[in-house]
Protein backbone atom coordinates (compact mmCIF):
# COMPACT_ATOMS: atom_id res chain seq x y z
CA UNK A 1 0.00 0.00 0.00
CA UNK A 2 1.10 3.49 -0.79
CA UNK A 3 1.89 6.37 1.14
CA UNK A 4 1.20 9.96 0.37
CA UNK A 5 3.14 13.00 2.06
CA UNK A 6 2.89 16.96 0.44
CA UNK A 7 3.87 20.05 1.25
CA UNK A 8 3.35 23.31 -0.63
CA UNK A 9 5.98 22.39 -3.46
CA UNK A 10 5.86 18.73 -3.41
CA UNK A 11 4.67 15.20 -3.56
CA UNK A 12 5.93 12.54 -1.66
CA UNK A 13 5.07 8.69 -2.63
CA UNK A 14 6.43 6.25 -0.29
CA UNK A 15 6.00 2.77 -2.40
CA UNK A 16 5.10 -0.80 -0.73
CA UNK A 17 8.92 -1.62 -1.10
CA UNK A 18 10.34 0.96 1.40
CA UNK A 19 11.35 3.09 -1.87
CA UNK A 20 9.61 6.92 -1.97
CA UNK A 21 9.94 9.13 -5.19
CA UNK A 22 9.58 12.73 -4.28
CA UNK A 23 7.16 14.40 -7.21
CA UNK A 24 8.18 18.70 -7.84
CA UNK A 25 4.53 20.94 -7.47
CA UNK A 26 5.58 22.66 -10.96
CA UNK A 27 6.30 19.38 -12.48
CA UNK A 28 2.66 17.99 -11.07
CA UNK A 29 1.21 21.33 -12.26
CA UNK A 30 2.48 20.51 -16.10
CA UNK A 31 0.97 17.12 -15.77
CA UNK A 32 -2.34 18.17 -15.17
CA UNK A 33 -5.44 16.29 -17.23
CA UNK A 34 -7.81 19.33 -16.97
CA UNK A 35 -5.24 21.32 -19.28
CA UNK A 36 -5.33 18.78 -21.83
CA UNK A 37 -8.03 18.71 -24.93
CA UNK A 38 -10.16 15.36 -24.22
CA UNK A 39 -9.87 14.63 -28.18
CA UNK A 40 -6.35 14.61 -28.95
CA UNK A 41 -4.76 14.81 -25.20
CA UNK A 42 -2.58 17.36 -26.61
CA UNK A 43 -1.53 20.31 -23.90
CA UNK A 44 -3.50 23.29 -24.33
CA UNK A 45 -1.48 25.53 -22.34
CA UNK A 46 2.34 26.63 -22.87
CA UNK A 47 5.24 26.29 -19.41
CA UNK A 48 4.77 29.77 -19.91
CA UNK A 49 1.24 30.26 -19.09
CA UNK A 50 1.50 28.11 -16.02
CA UNK A 51 2.08 29.02 -12.62
CA UNK A 52 6.04 29.52 -12.26
CA UNK A 53 5.86 28.47 -9.03
CA UNK A 54 2.23 26.77 -8.02
CA UNK A 55 1.66 25.70 -4.51
CA UNK A 56 -0.54 22.60 -3.23
CA UNK A 57 -3.60 23.87 -1.12
CA UNK A 58 -3.95 19.90 -0.28
CA UNK A 59 -4.45 16.64 -0.95
CA UNK A 60 -7.15 13.96 -1.32
CA UNK A 61 -6.65 10.72 -1.73
CA UNK A 62 -9.51 8.26 -2.43
CA UNK A 63 -9.13 4.68 -3.99
CA UNK A 64 -5.23 4.97 -5.28
CA UNK A 65 -6.30 8.29 -7.12
CA UNK A 66 -5.34 11.83 -6.31
CA UNK A 67 -6.41 14.92 -6.17
CA UNK A 68 -4.35 17.97 -5.92
CA UNK A 69 -5.31 21.07 -4.92
CA UNK A 70 -3.74 24.80 -5.69
CA UNK A 71 -3.83 27.47 -3.74
CA UNK A 72 -4.76 29.50 -6.55
CA UNK A 73 -7.82 29.19 -9.04
CA UNK A 74 -6.14 26.53 -10.89
CA UNK A 75 -8.32 23.45 -11.75
CA UNK A 76 -7.46 20.59 -9.42
CA UNK A 77 -4.93 17.54 -10.88
CA UNK A 78 -6.02 14.00 -10.48
CA UNK A 79 -3.88 11.62 -11.22
CA UNK A 80 -3.66 8.30 -9.77
CA UNK A 81 -1.24 6.16 -7.74
CA UNK A 82 -0.65 3.59 -10.84
CA UNK A 83 -0.52 6.68 -13.28
CA UNK A 84 2.58 7.71 -10.92
CA UNK A 85 4.32 4.21 -11.10
CA UNK A 86 3.61 3.69 -15.18
CA UNK A 87 5.62 7.25 -15.17
CA UNK A 88 9.11 5.54 -13.04
CA UNK A 89 8.68 2.27 -14.80
CA UNK A 90 12.21 2.09 -16.67
CA UNK A 91 11.56 2.27 -20.50
CA UNK A 92 11.85 -1.26 -21.91
CA UNK A 93 14.46 -2.38 -24.30
CA UNK A 94 14.13 -1.44 -27.95
CA UNK A 95 15.58 -5.46 -28.87
CA UNK A 96 16.80 -8.32 -27.54
CA UNK A 97 20.67 -8.75 -29.13
CA UNK A 98 21.07 -12.13 -30.85
CA UNK A 99 24.27 -13.84 -32.27
CA UNK A 100 24.54 -16.77 -35.19
CA UNK A 101 23.16 -19.04 -32.81
CA UNK A 102 19.99 -17.33 -32.30
CA UNK A 103 18.60 -17.83 -36.18
CA UNK A 104 15.96 -19.63 -35.52
CA UNK A 105 14.12 -17.12 -33.88
CA UNK A 106 14.08 -14.77 -36.62
CA UNK A 107 10.71 -14.11 -38.40
CA UNK A 108 9.78 -15.45 -41.96
CA UNK A 109 5.64 -15.15 -42.74
CA UNK A 110 4.05 -15.22 -45.97
CA UNK A 111 3.55 -11.71 -47.71
CA UNK A 112 0.00 -12.07 -48.49
CA UNK A 113 -0.42 -12.72 -44.62
CA UNK A 114 1.20 -9.64 -43.36
CA UNK A 115 -1.16 -8.12 -46.14
CA UNK A 116 -4.26 -9.23 -44.77
CA UNK A 117 -4.26 -10.56 -41.25
CA UNK A 118 -3.81 -7.69 -38.68
CA UNK A 119 -2.59 -10.21 -35.80
CA UNK A 120 0.31 -11.28 -38.31
CA UNK A 121 1.55 -7.94 -39.01
CA UNK A 122 1.35 -7.28 -35.66
CA UNK A 123 3.67 -10.21 -34.72
CA UNK A 124 5.95 -9.75 -37.97
CA UNK A 125 6.41 -5.59 -37.01
CA UNK A 126 6.91 -6.94 -33.39
CA UNK A 127 9.59 -9.50 -34.02
CA UNK A 128 11.11 -6.70 -36.13
CA UNK A 129 11.60 -4.54 -33.56
CA UNK A 130 12.29 -7.65 -31.50
CA UNK A 131 15.21 -8.60 -33.59
CA UNK A 132 16.23 -6.03 -36.02
CA UNK A 133 15.74 -7.70 -38.80
CA UNK A 134 12.35 -10.01 -40.16
CA UNK A 135 11.69 -11.97 -43.36
CA UNK A 136 8.92 -12.30 -45.94
CA UNK A 137 8.61 -14.87 -48.64
CA UNK A 138 6.01 -14.89 -51.21
CA UNK A 139 6.53 -11.10 -52.64
CA UNK A 140 5.85 -11.12 -56.02
CA UNK A 141 8.36 -10.69 -58.34
CA UNK A 142 7.37 -7.36 -59.77
CA UNK A 143 9.51 -4.10 -59.69
CA UNK A 144 8.18 -1.55 -57.78
CA UNK A 145 6.94 -4.35 -55.31
CA UNK A 146 9.10 -3.13 -52.50
CA UNK A 147 7.27 0.41 -52.39
CA UNK A 148 4.06 -1.61 -51.48
CA UNK A 149 5.52 -3.85 -48.83
CA UNK A 150 7.34 -0.90 -47.09
CA UNK A 151 3.44 0.81 -46.71
CA UNK A 152 3.13 -2.15 -44.36
CA UNK A 153 5.72 -0.79 -42.18
CA UNK A 154 5.74 3.18 -42.21
CA UNK A 155 6.54 6.24 -44.42
CA UNK A 156 9.04 5.83 -47.24
CA UNK A 157 12.01 7.82 -47.05
CA UNK A 158 13.02 9.43 -50.46
CA UNK A 159 16.93 9.80 -50.96
CA UNK A 160 18.78 10.86 -53.40
CA UNK A 161 18.74 7.26 -54.61
CA UNK A 162 15.36 8.08 -55.05
CA UNK A 163 12.31 6.36 -53.26
CA UNK A 164 13.46 2.87 -54.26
CA UNK A 165 16.58 2.02 -55.96
CA UNK A 166 18.10 -1.09 -57.80
CA UNK A 167 21.08 -2.50 -56.04
CA UNK A 168 22.97 -4.30 -58.94
CA UNK A 169 26.31 -4.17 -60.94
CA UNK A 170 26.37 -1.05 -63.01
CA UNK A 171 28.61 0.04 -65.65
CA UNK A 172 29.60 3.84 -63.89
CA UNK A 173 28.75 3.04 -60.52
CA UNK A 174 28.55 6.09 -57.84
CA UNK A 175 29.01 3.05 -54.66
CA UNK A 176 30.62 -0.41 -54.38
CA UNK A 177 27.02 -1.63 -53.73
CA UNK A 178 26.44 -0.89 -57.11
CA UNK A 179 29.33 -3.56 -58.36
CA UNK A 180 29.93 -7.34 -57.87
CA UNK A 181 31.98 -6.69 -55.03
CA UNK A 182 31.94 -8.15 -51.71
CA UNK A 183 30.81 -6.06 -49.31
CA UNK A 184 31.88 -5.84 -45.85
CA UNK A 185 29.25 -5.28 -43.03
CA UNK A 186 27.68 -2.01 -42.53
CA UNK A 187 25.24 0.27 -42.03
CA UNK A 188 23.84 2.41 -44.77
CA UNK A 189 24.05 6.35 -44.75
CA UNK A 190 25.80 7.58 -42.07
CA UNK A 191 26.24 10.27 -44.21
CA UNK A 192 23.08 11.51 -44.05
CA UNK A 193 20.73 13.62 -41.21
CA UNK A 194 19.00 11.64 -40.24
CA UNK A 195 20.40 8.47 -41.13
CA UNK A 196 17.33 6.24 -42.79
CA UNK A 197 15.54 4.32 -39.91
CA UNK A 198 14.34 1.01 -41.57
CA UNK A 199 15.62 -0.77 -44.82
CA UNK A 200 13.94 -3.33 -46.97
CA UNK A 201 15.46 -5.46 -49.68
CA UNK A 202 13.59 -7.46 -52.42
CA UNK A 203 15.20 -10.52 -54.30
CA UNK A 204 13.81 -10.15 -57.38
CA UNK A 205 17.14 -11.92 -59.42
CA UNK A 206 19.80 -14.33 -57.54
CA UNK A 207 22.99 -14.41 -58.96
CA UNK A 208 24.08 -17.72 -60.31
CA UNK A 209 27.24 -17.90 -58.16
CA UNK A 210 27.97 -15.74 -54.85
CA UNK A 211 25.49 -12.75 -53.47
CA UNK A 212 25.07 -14.34 -50.00
CA UNK A 213 23.22 -11.86 -47.45
CA UNK A 214 25.05 -11.16 -44.04
CA UNK A 215 23.68 -10.12 -40.94
CA UNK A 216 25.26 -8.81 -38.21
CA UNK A 217 23.48 -7.09 -34.57
CA UNK A 218 25.97 -4.41 -33.99
CA UNK A 219 23.79 -3.87 -30.58
CA UNK A 220 24.92 -7.68 -29.66
CA UNK A 221 28.89 -6.64 -30.91
CA UNK A 222 29.09 -3.44 -29.01
CA UNK A 223 27.69 -5.25 -26.16
CA UNK A 224 30.72 -7.79 -26.17
CA UNK A 225 32.83 -4.89 -26.81
CA UNK A 226 31.99 -3.21 -23.62
CA UNK A 227 31.94 -6.38 -21.47
CA UNK A 228 35.98 -6.99 -22.76
CA UNK A 229 37.00 -3.60 -23.20
CA UNK A 230 35.08 -0.89 -21.62
CA UNK A 231 37.74 1.56 -22.40
CA UNK A 232 37.45 0.59 -26.15
CA UNK A 233 34.02 1.05 -25.70
CA UNK A 234 33.58 4.04 -24.21
CA UNK A 235 36.20 5.92 -26.80
CA UNK A 236 34.10 4.68 -29.94
CA UNK A 237 30.96 6.19 -28.00
CA UNK A 238 32.25 9.57 -26.62
CA UNK A 239 34.35 10.20 -29.64
CA UNK A 240 32.50 11.50 -33.55
CA UNK A 241 34.13 10.94 -36.89
CA UNK A 242 32.74 12.34 -40.08
CA UNK A 243 31.60 9.85 -42.89
CA UNK A 244 30.63 11.79 -46.47
CA UNK A 245 29.27 10.77 -49.91
CA UNK A 246 29.47 13.01 -52.71
CA UNK A 247 28.76 12.08 -56.91
CA UNK A 248 27.55 14.38 -59.41
CA UNK A 249 24.28 15.27 -58.11
CA UNK A 250 24.65 15.03 -54.26
CA UNK A 251 27.21 16.11 -51.45
CA UNK A 252 26.15 14.59 -47.84
CA UNK A 253 28.19 14.52 -44.61
CA UNK A 254 27.62 13.80 -40.82
CA UNK A 255 29.24 13.46 -37.84
CA UNK A 256 28.37 11.14 -35.09
CA UNK A 257 30.00 8.03 -33.51
CA UNK A 258 30.65 4.93 -33.94
CA UNK A 259 28.79 3.85 -30.88
CA UNK A 260 25.84 5.85 -30.03
CA UNK A 261 24.62 6.12 -26.72
CA UNK A 262 20.89 7.38 -25.48
CA UNK A 263 21.10 9.84 -21.91
CA UNK A 264 20.87 6.42 -19.75
CA UNK A 265 23.95 5.11 -21.41
CA UNK A 266 22.28 2.23 -23.22
CA UNK A 267 23.62 1.43 -27.17
CA UNK A 268 21.12 3.39 -29.36
CA UNK A 269 22.28 2.94 -32.79
CA UNK A 270 25.47 2.18 -34.25
CA UNK A 271 27.00 4.16 -37.11
CA UNK A 272 29.70 2.26 -39.05
CA UNK A 273 30.54 2.07 -42.61
CA UNK A 274 34.20 2.18 -43.73
CA UNK A 275 33.73 2.83 -47.03
CA UNK A 276 31.91 6.15 -46.55
CA UNK A 277 33.99 7.10 -43.03
CA UNK A 278 36.10 10.49 -44.37
CA UNK A 279 39.30 12.16 -42.75
CA UNK A 280 38.60 10.47 -38.79
CA UNK A 281 39.06 14.29 -36.91
CA UNK A 282 39.71 12.89 -34.23
CA UNK A 283 41.96 14.77 -31.20
CA UNK A 284 45.55 13.97 -31.96
CA UNK A 285 46.12 13.24 -28.05
CA UNK A 286 43.67 10.14 -28.54
CA UNK A 287 44.13 9.48 -31.74
CA UNK A 288 46.15 5.88 -30.93
CA UNK A 289 43.55 4.81 -28.68
CA UNK A 290 40.77 5.47 -30.87
CA UNK A 291 42.04 3.61 -34.06
CA UNK A 292 43.25 0.59 -31.93
CA UNK A 293 39.39 0.72 -30.43
CA UNK A 294 38.02 1.08 -33.64
CA UNK A 295 39.90 -1.84 -35.41
CA UNK A 296 38.81 -3.84 -32.08
CA UNK A 297 35.33 -3.56 -32.74
CA UNK A 298 35.75 -3.92 -36.44
CA UNK A 299 37.36 -7.22 -35.94
CA UNK A 300 34.67 -8.54 -33.25
CA UNK A 301 31.64 -7.36 -36.44
CA UNK A 302 34.01 -9.85 -38.48
CA UNK A 303 33.36 -12.70 -36.08
CA UNK A 304 32.00 -15.58 -37.58
CA UNK A 305 29.31 -15.88 -34.09
CA UNK A 306 27.64 -12.77 -34.54
CA UNK A 307 26.90 -13.68 -38.56
CA UNK A 308 23.86 -14.44 -39.62
CA UNK A 309 23.88 -15.39 -43.22
CA UNK A 310 21.23 -16.15 -46.11
CA UNK A 311 21.12 -16.48 -49.76
CA UNK A 312 17.93 -14.66 -50.69
CA UNK A 313 15.83 -16.13 -53.48
CA UNK A 314 13.51 -14.41 -55.85
CA UNK A 315 10.34 -13.65 -54.32
CA UNK A 316 12.05 -12.52 -50.40
CA UNK A 317 12.28 -9.62 -48.42
CA UNK A 318 14.21 -8.91 -45.46
CA UNK A 319 14.00 -5.81 -43.99
CA UNK A 320 16.27 -4.32 -40.85
CA UNK A 321 17.18 -1.79 -38.87
CA UNK A 322 19.48 0.21 -40.36
CA UNK A 323 20.62 2.00 -36.99
CA UNK A 324 21.17 -1.25 -35.36
CA UNK A 325 21.39 -4.64 -37.75
CA UNK A 326 24.69 -4.23 -39.80
CA UNK A 327 24.46 -5.96 -43.38
CA UNK A 328 26.84 -6.81 -45.84
CA UNK A 329 27.19 -9.39 -49.11
CA UNK A 330 29.91 -11.99 -50.58
CA UNK A 331 31.15 -11.27 -54.11
CA UNK A 332 28.98 -12.62 -56.93
CA UNK A 333 29.04 -13.79 -60.94
CA UNK A 334 26.13 -12.71 -62.99
CA UNK A 335 23.27 -11.30 -62.54
CA UNK A 336 21.82 -10.02 -59.57
CA UNK A 337 19.25 -7.84 -58.45
CA UNK A 338 17.88 -6.27 -55.14
CA UNK A 339 15.17 -3.77 -55.24
CA UNK A 340 15.19 -1.50 -52.08
CA UNK A 341 14.37 1.56 -50.38
CA UNK A 342 13.97 2.86 -46.72
CA UNK A 343 11.41 3.61 -44.08
CA UNK A 344 11.22 5.64 -41.47
CA UNK A 345 11.42 4.47 -37.51
CA UNK A 346 8.60 6.52 -36.40
CA UNK A 347 6.35 5.04 -38.78
CA UNK A 348 7.18 1.48 -37.72
CA UNK A 349 6.93 2.11 -33.82
CA UNK A 350 3.39 4.18 -35.05
CA UNK A 351 2.30 1.34 -36.93
CA UNK A 352 2.81 -1.59 -34.02
CA UNK A 353 1.59 0.96 -31.31
CA UNK A 354 -1.43 1.27 -32.95
CA UNK A 355 -2.19 -2.39 -33.93
CA UNK A 356 -1.21 -3.33 -30.45
CA UNK A 357 -3.89 -0.89 -29.17
CA UNK A 358 -6.54 -1.86 -31.71
CA UNK A 359 -5.94 -5.44 -30.76
CA UNK A 360 -5.17 -5.95 -27.28
CA UNK A 361 -6.47 -3.20 -25.35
Amino acid sequence: MSKIQWDHFSLTIEWGSGRSTRFPAVWLRDQCPADRDQGTGQRLDDIADLPERPEIQNVVCSDDVLEIRWTDDSPPCVLSVDWFRSVLDPRPPDGLPWTARDADRFRWTEYAVVQSDSWRTMEWLAALVRDGLAFMTGVPEIEGEVEEAARLLGYVTETNYGRIFDVRATATPNNLAYTPRALGVHTDNPYREPVPGYQLLHCLTAAPQGGESVFVDGFAVAGRLRDVNVASFKILATTSVDFAFRDSGADLRARRPLIQLDDCGQVRAIHYNNRSISTAHVPLEIAEEFFQAYRKFARLLRAPEFEFRVMLKPGELVAFDNSRILHGRTAFTGQRLLQGCYVNRDGVASNLATLRRKLLS
